[in-house]
């Protein structure tokens, strides 16, 4: 009998992953380690789960640097690359909350340089250690102060000058003038 020859396709075996890694099964949500193959309760493969796991990730990181590119030297050396990898790459819990984080504060400076706030912008950017952006914002409020400055109309000012006439009135007593109103001389006293 000649005996047909059975070959299994290796699947990628994600020891990439780290080991705390807890793959759920994506047929019966069991928790399975990252060196399962097979869902320790229904035996579903879980290939997919673990390619899931690493695209996800990668493509978020991806989605955030091309939003942020300042962001990029700050994500490969948090990832430890020299580069981006055109495929898939591994990209651990911790590491994607921070660079969520940073992309957070990216948006806010973002904001800020949106809203006129050039200063909470350039804060924003130094809180990341991105010199060059918060350089690039506080130029960016200084020039656009100084064309307000030459562009708005200043307020003009308004002078009101009110016109009356001043009646004088003769003393009876020196002859000197004084003004309408005045009870007494403001020489001698008098009654007027």
């Amino acid at each position: 009998m000649t005996g047909a020859r059975i070959t299994m396709t290796k699947s990628p075996d994600y020891l990439d992953l780290p080991s705390g890694v807890v793959i759920v099964c994506p047929s019966c949500g069991a928790k399975n380690s990252r060196t399962d193959n097979l869902c320790n309760n229904c035996d579903a493969c879980l290939d997919d789960a673990k390619s899931a796991l690493v695209k996800g990730r990668s493509k978020r990181v991806r989605e955030i640097i091309q939003r942020h590119p300042e962001l990029n030297g700050m994500v490969l050396v948090r990832l430890s690359l020299s580069d981006l990898p055109k495929d898939d790459f591994y990209v651990d819990g911790a590491a994607l909350k921070d660079i969520e984080y940073w992309e957070e504060k990216a948006n806010v400076a973002i904001n800020f340089e949106t809203a006129g706030n050039f200063e909470g912008a350039a804060r924003q950017f130094e809180d990341m250690q991105l010199w060059t952006e918060a350089g690039r914002v506080r130029a960016l409020g200084t020039h656009t102060a100084r064309d307000q400055e030459t562009h708005v109309p200043r307020e003009r000012e308004i002078h009101t000058i009110r016109e009356r006439e001043i009646v004088l009135i003769k003393c009876s007593y020196c002859g000197s003038l004084n003004p309408q109103g005045t009870l007494k001389c403001g020489s001698c006293g008098g009654r007027l």
